[in-house]
């Protein structure tokens, strides 16, 4: 666990086999089950293409990720746009 300035800690989740969402969602639950009252929020890196046509080869986990938190109560997802060099 790291810090994100104003102790806010950061979470690094492991995740073995390129296996995310079912990790990520365990440990959301988990921390909701210790406070159902707190907030979670969850930062999506998103890469923004040179090309249009090149965004349907990235940023399609994060879809998945934004998609099944969507419904969950007490969780907030935030995309932080990257923009490699051209």
């Amino acid at each position: 666990m790291g810090g994100l300035g104003g102790g806010v800690p950061l979470e690094i989740l492991p995740s073995p086999y390129r296996s995310f969402l079912v990790p990520c969602l365990a440990y959301i639950g988990k921390i909701r089950e210790k406070d159902p009252d707190g907030w979670v929020t969850v930062l999506l890196p998103e890469v923004i293409p040179a090309h249009w046509w090149q965004t349907l080869l990235h940023n399609q986990r994060a879809l998945i990720i934004r998609a099944a938190l969507l419904f969950t109560p007490g969780v907030i997802v935030t995309a932080v746009p990257y923009h490699p060099e051209r």
